[in-house]
């Protein structure tokens, strides 16, 4: 498993992996991350039955490449498969070892826009250049949703050469909320542009204005920050609107689960952990109505989706007086990620693609072996 970063640092790759591995090794696979050392915590680690290796970058920019490069290279006998869950550079190097090693590679692509890691491959001639490389060294690109595939395919990537792998969630028993509680609605995630937090706090206004007792709580970090406080101060709602800043993995669910409705109103995703944790925590969601958000919400039954602020405001209408409707789009969202995305399900799907992928290298291999014999 190769990541650019990895626990203690918290994200959406890293809570994926840290999700994933335990279940890979309950299911007898020998996993072993290989991250950037970051200065905190140990070079050598063992989480969960995994094992952790921290690679010294050096101090210089492409010191982490150059140290993957080496460890991917000196430890080839020790492994079979590679699965890099990012698609910067390092996934150039993880291709290019496998051309070496003749090692089956895997390659996760996360979000497709503008924005996005499979875009920026697009950004110059050179990384066009490497995407092509990448390409053709015969790697399977993992997919986390359908406008993300429609996207690769689009940059030449055949049918053959995807897998789809969704994203997970640790499912936890449904919460019971404190009726005592003051109705919260949360949003979770990074404070940037594209999430349009903004929308957000313009809507909550709107629909809680003769509500006083609803709350709305802003779990993150990020650039908008300063400019989202004083729109809470414009539309008055700065004394029900809490600003947390970013907290533990830990925390967030027990605020979740305690919380009612949640909202993602980003313009792109790919398959939102933010979303998904929020599902799983029996919340009524709503979403943006981007093809990523559709393979998760299910309208009316699972949640709800908008395309414009009106309709945010309309639908979170809905949810903050109608408790009858939280109570059954929560139990549909619960059920839904319960049966499709926990990490157990998703573990059995990455399994299989696992023991496939070998398979197919292993016979492709054996096949042009005979050719050479042949031609000799």
């Amino acid at each position: 498993m190769v990541i650019p970063s990895f626990a203690p640092v918290v994200g959406g790759a890293e809570r994926q992996l840290e999700g994933l591995a335990p279940e890979l090794v309950s299911r007898g696979c020998d996993v072993t991350v290989v991250t950037r050392y970051t200065g905190v915590g140990p070079r050598k680690d063992c989480r969960d039955g995994y094992q952790v290796r921290r690679l010294s970058t050096g101090g210089f920019k492409l010191g982490f490449h150059v140290a993957l490069a080496v460890c991917l290279l000196w430890r080839r006998s020790q492994y079979r498969i590679i699965h890099c869950h990012t698609f910067s550079g390092a996934a150039l190097i993880c291709a290019l070892v496998g051309i070496f090693v003749r090692r089956p590679v895997l390659l996760k692509v996360t979000r497709s826009g503008p924005d996005s890691q499979i875009r920026a491959w697009q950004s110059s001639a050179a990384r066009r250049f490497a995407f092509r490389l990448i390409r053709a060294s015969g790697v399977r690109f993992l997919f986390v949703s359908a406008d993300t595939l429609a996207e690769l395919h689009a940059l030449g990537v055949p049918t053959q050469q995807t897998c789809y792998l969704p994203n997970g969630v640790v499912v936890r028993p449904r919460p019971i909320r404190d009726a005592a509680l003051p109705l919260t609605v949360v949003y979770t995630g990074r404070l940037i542009a594209r999430k349009q937090v903004h929308l957000l706090l313009r809507a909550f206004a709107r629909t809680t204005r003769a509500r006083t007792t609803a709350r709305l709580m802003v779990i993150g970090d990020g650039p908008e920050l300063p400019r989202l406080q004083e729109l809470a101060g414009q539309l008055d709602i700065q004394s029900r609107v809490d600003f947390a800043g970013e907290m533990p993995s830990g925390a967030v669910l027990d605020h979740l689960r305690r919380a009612h409705i949640f909202v993602l109103p980003s313009t792109s995703e790919g398959m939102s952990n933010s979303l998904l944790e929020a599902m799983a925590a029996s919340m009524a969601v709503i979403g943006t109505d981007i093809p990523a958000n559709r393979e998760l919400i299910t309208p009316e039954l699972s949640g709800l989706l908008f395309d414009n602020d009106v309709v945010l405001s309309q639908q979170l209408d809905r949810l903050v007086t109608d408790a009858e409707l939280r109570d059954r789009l929560s139990s549909g969202a619960y059920d839904w990620v319960a049966a499709k995305h926990s990490f157990r399900a998703i573990a059995d799907i990455c399994h299989t693609i696992y023991l496939s992928v070998i398979a197919g290298y292993a016979g492709r291999h054996r096949a042009a072996s005979r050719k050479g014999a042949l031609r000799s």
